[in-house]
């Protein structure tokens, strides 16, 4: 939206007062000011003729002002800028004076004057309280002034962003038939209309306005040229809002001026197409093409028809845009080479974008339109990014194609200095030859790399990769199975003088002798070994040693390559076979490391240790290779369950000062295995480690080795503190060493505590003691008879203690223990016959006759009844938990209490103890631990001999397995751990 800004020379309605004006150059109006200044400090009086000379002299004071401003061009803001607010500032000071006692009919004009002052002095305020006043009293103005005060409100509230108070106001000034300006008012309101969304509404307003040719009549009668051309071009931005058709497209064509009705709609288009009217943006374009002329502009409409095409993601028509676009330009006879070489780098722009925008996902479209890009115009970079692009889609002979063509155009223009628009040519011919071999490779077609390496030598045969090429030139020949030529190839590449990488030559000379042991031309095998010899003076002694070289060779193809185990038999018996009393110590070194691997590939545990034991008699075996040599041995003396030389060999590979966390733990894992004291080396551990699940294992095994247990878990249970099981079983050794309620207090407190066996061991602990305590207080209550009320007061007590006592009892059924179970019922079948037996023996009252003796024996038995059955039913139910004790979770205990070693052994054997003395109380069963034992003798006698049977066959899962089974049943937890680990650690491939 263009804002107008109104000047002192259309404002009409100050002709009243100015009219008398003449006008006058600067010099004379300088000093005629100056002499009416001089005149006005003089005259005293209030006359008629002084108010005219103040507001002549106020006229005067703008007009110069005026006049300053359009100096030089209209730089004269700038420059006389002092000047200027100056006379400004005196004009508005006398127009103030003299607006008091001005006539009625200047006081509009007046104000009108001072609001414009102020406005040009940037007090917008004061300008706007002024055209303010004239509408409030519009009454008393000139119907032109308040017009035009409407229009100026209007203006101010529009440039605040306020469209439907500007709106009001350029309404007002409509209605007003003497407002000279009514043409700028519709205007304004076509465009509030657009600012407040109303587009439809705008577009109408807009367009009545250019049908109406008076709009654009000036006050002195002639046409306003540039006011029409500008309404035309609002509507075209108007008109791009929305959906436009053919009759929009018409409408603008036919209410645009002449002379700019083909830039209304380029800029109609070019505005659809930036607001996203991508459709229609072509329509208007079809339209502007039928009416352009020239070639420039059809070839100029063309290519923005194809970048509209590429905007609306139309792949396919972009493509058949850019080749007419570059088809027309190609055929074309260019007058004006400058702007020839616009429209193509316009071209090259929508296909450099979509390669921008599809860089990491290119698409087949853009793979074409950069092809029919190059048919044209043989462009270097374009052929280059065409063939990164190609590359991404994995279209390899594309890209080898566009690498050959970007290679051949910057063959003739490589030079040391030689760039093109920033472009190193030396970089990109190199790259592009390079980028055509790279892709041919990745084709894996034999005949596309052959092609790209004889263009490489043949183009470059001097480039810093020559040698390389030459040598992958040779290796395509071998693949092709061209035997001989290959090793000629290589034969050459081994012996040439030219610059060039001598680990090529290298591999050039070890490929050429090996090419020959396949072709089994032992006569230039003996040749060439001798010329490398020469040739290659550091390897002297070993291409007198090629044969050996030879079988290492293929013994590390095979170990790299395969893992047959009948090939790898094969390479170990020919290293075993072959003869090294010659041999140099790296040489003897390389043939065991093979035999190493191959030994262990096949897992043939006497190979592994044969062949390490040769390594570490080496003097010169490296550090590394020493390390692993030990490494080897110490597994294969864990795969035969040898954990003391395994530990003995542990100990060899770093020594105590350079040992870090993972070696300490190893070592103190084979110590325990090996049944000797790993307390050092966890401790040593556990400083160098920083892995939290690792460092509370390692703790809880302190704890567990410990002579001190209590004193070792306070000292680690920090660390044990974030592994509720572990933690809580740790406790437990420090529990069974040295009973501590408020240790049982720490432990039971953990979170998830009572979700583990070993919390629920030392939770019923507590509770076996509750009963105990009730059991106790129970037992002492006594009956006593000495009266009636006293004897009440005893029954109430007892049956309130037996009464809490069954809440204990149920609350015991309830959790399904089977020995807080056992032992609640135990008392209360115990209980309720003692209070029969209390009652009943209670002396007979005296006084009875013999019928009420038997009578009172008779109720004293109907009493006691109750309880006798209660007791019956405690003691049913108690003979049917004991019947079921072999299935429940005292089975558990059971086990705990011969374990010795484990966590809570002690207090399980005292739960034990605790039912042993309740079953010969109640003359049941007692527990018999002796089958237990048998049974654990037993497992243990098996797994002696299932460890036999594991060390022969140390990679058997079902073996290895059963094992672990068998000492998780026996409780030893260091040993089910390692099994576990071997286990995965050998289903997964790797060693343990």
């Amino acid at each position: 939206m263009k804002l107008l800004v109104v000047g002192f020379s259309i404002l009409l309605s100050l002709s009243s007062i100015a009219s008398h004006a003449e006008k006058l150059d600067l010099t004379t109006q300088s000093a005629l000011i100056e002499k009416l200044e001089n005149l006005l400090n003089i005259t005293t009086d209030n006359t008629t003729s002084k108010q005219n000379m103040i507001l002549r002299l106020a006229d005067l004071h703008s007009e110069r002002a005026r006049l300053l401003a359009m100096d030089q061009e209209g730089q004269g803001e700038e420059i006389h800028r002092k000047e200027i607010t100056k006379d400004r500032s005196r004009a508005l000071e006398l127009y103030n004076l003299g607006y008091t006692k001005s006539e009625k009919s200047q006081k509009g004009a007046i104000l009108f004057q001072m609001a414009h002052l102020n406005q040009m002095l940037g007090k917008e305020k004061s300008s706007r309280r002024l055209f303010d006043q004239i509408i409030k009293e519009k009454n008393q103005h000139d119907k032109k002034i308040v017009g035009q005060a409407y229009v100026e409100v209007g203006d101010f509230e529009m440039n605040k962003g306020n469209f439907k108070k500007a709106l009001e106001n350029f309404q007002s000034a409509l209605k007003i038939p003497e407002s000279p300006r009514k043409g700028y008012a519709k205007y304004r309101i076509a465009w509030c209309r657009y600012n407040l969304g109303e587009t439809t509404q705008a577009i109408s307003n807009m367009t009545a306005l250019l049908k109406d040719k008076n709009s654009f009549q000036k006050t002195d009668g002639s046409f306003d040229v540039a006011f029409q051309e500008e309404a035309s071009r609002d509507l075209a931005t108007f008109l791009a809002q929305k959906k436009v058709t053919a009759k929009e497209v018409q409408l603008l064509s036919d209410l645009s001026p002449e002379n700019v009705r083909q830039d209304n709609l380029t800029y109609f288009a070019t505005e659809l197409d930036r607001t996203g009217h991508k459709e229609d943006a072509l329509q208007v374009w079809a339209l502007v093409g039928k009416q352009k002329e020239s070639f420039g502009d059809k070839l100029e409409n063309q290519i923005k028809i194809a970048r509209i095409q590429y905007d609306l993601n139309k792949k396919e028509q972009t493509v058949k845009e850019i080749d007419l676009a570059s088809k027309m330009l190609k055929e074309a006879s260019c007058k004006d080479q400058a702007r020839c070489d616009s429209f193509q780098q316009q071209i090259r722009g929508i296909v450099t974008d979509w390669g921008k925008a599809e860089e990491r996902e290119p698409s087949q479209e853009l793979i074409l339109a950069y092809k029919t890009y190059v048919n044209y115009f043989p462009d270097i970079e374009i052929n280059y990014w065409a063939a990164i692009a190609a590359n991404k889609r994995k279209q390899y002979s594309d890209a080898v194609q566009f690498f050959k063509n970007s290679a051949v155009l910057s063959y003739e223009l490589r030079g040391e200095k030689s760039n093109l628009r920033g472009i190193n040519i030396n970089k990109i011919f190199e790259g592009s030859l390079l980028g055509a071999i790279e892709s041919a490779e990745l084709s894996k077609n034999l005949e596309l790399r052959k092609q790209a390496y004889g263009q490489y030598l043949k183009m470059n045969p001097n480039g810093s990769k020559s040698l390389e090429v030459q040598y992958q030139t040779a290796h395509a020949t071998l693949e092709s199975g061209d035997r001989k030529k290959a090793a000629e190839l290589f034969h050459e590449i081994a012996l040439s003088l030219q610059k060039g990488s001598s680990d090529i030559k290298n591999k050039a000379a070890d490929l050429a002798l090996d090419t020959l042991v396949l072709l089994k031309d032992d006569d230039r095998l003996e040749e060439w070994s001798q010329e490398f010899a020469k040739h290659f003076p550091s390897r002297k002694k070993e291409f007198y040693s090629i044969q050996r070289k030879t079988i290492l060779n293929r013994a590390a193809n095979v170990i790299n390559t395969t893992n047959s185990e009948s090939d790898l038999k094969a390479q170990w018996n020919k290293l075993s076979k072959t003869n090294l009393s010659k041999a140099s110590a790296q040489e003897r070194i390389q043939f065991h490391k093979n035999k190493s691997i191959i030994a262990l590939k096949l897992k043939n545990i006497s190979a592994i240790q044969i062949a390490s034991q040769a390594l570490l008699n080496e003097k010169t075996l490296s550090k590394a290779d020493h390390k692993e040599a030990l490494h080897n041995l110490v597994w294969t003396y864990e795969m035969q369950l040898d954990f003391k030389n395994a530990l003995k060999i542990q100990k060899q590979i770093s020594s105590p000062k350079d040992r870090d966390a993972d070696d300490l733990l190893k070592l103190g894992i084979l110590s325990e295995l090996a049944k000797q004291n790993a307390i050092p080396f966890y401790e040593q551990f556990l400083v160098k480690s920083s892995n939290k699940f690792k460092n509370q294992q390692v703790a809880f095994s302190l704890v567990r080795l410990a002579k001190n247990k209590n004193k070792t878990f306070q000292k680690y249970n920090d660390i044990l503190r974030g592994n509720s099981q572990l933690y809580i079983s740790a406790g437990l050794y420090a529990y069974d060493e040295k009973k501590s309620d408020s240790l049982r207090k720490n432990l039971l407190s953990q979170k998830r505590a009572l979700g583990t066996f070993e919390g629920q061991l030392l939770n019923r602990s507590l509770l076996i003691e509750d009963v105990q305590t009730q059991a106790r207080t129970l037992a002492q209550n006594k009956l006593k008879s000495a009266n009636q009320n006293l004897l009440k007061k005893t029954i109430q007590e007892r049956l309130k203690l037996i009464g809490q006592f069954e809440k204990t009892t149920k609350q015991a059924l309830a959790k399904e223990d089977w020995t807080l179970q056992v032992l609640t019922l135990s008392v209360i079948s115990r209980e309720y016959p003692r209070l029969a037996q209390d009652i009943s023996r209670l002396p007979t009252p005296r006084g009875l006759t013999k019928a009420q003796q038997l009578q009172y024996k008779t109720l004293i038995q109907e009493q006691i009844k109750p309880y006798l059955d209660k007791s019956q039913e405690a003691r049913t139910a108690l003979l049917t938990l004991w019947d079921k004790r072999e299935t429940s979770n005292f089975t558990d205990v059971e086990n705990l209490s011969i374990q010795s070693q484990a966590p809570g052994a002690k207090l399980a054997k005292s739960e034990v103890g605790l039912i042993n003395n309740l079953a010969k109380t109640l003359k049941l069963e007692p527990v018999n631990l002796d089958k237990k034992w048998q049974l654990r003798q037993k497992l243990s006698l098996e797994l002696d001999s299932l460890k036999t049977t594991v060390s022969k066959n140390p990679f058997d899962f079902n073996y290895l397995s059963k094992m672990r089974d068998l000492e998780n049943e026996l409780g030893r937890g260091p040993m089910v751990a390692y099994l576990d680990s071997r286990i995965t650690s050998l289903q997964a491939g790797g060693r343990n």
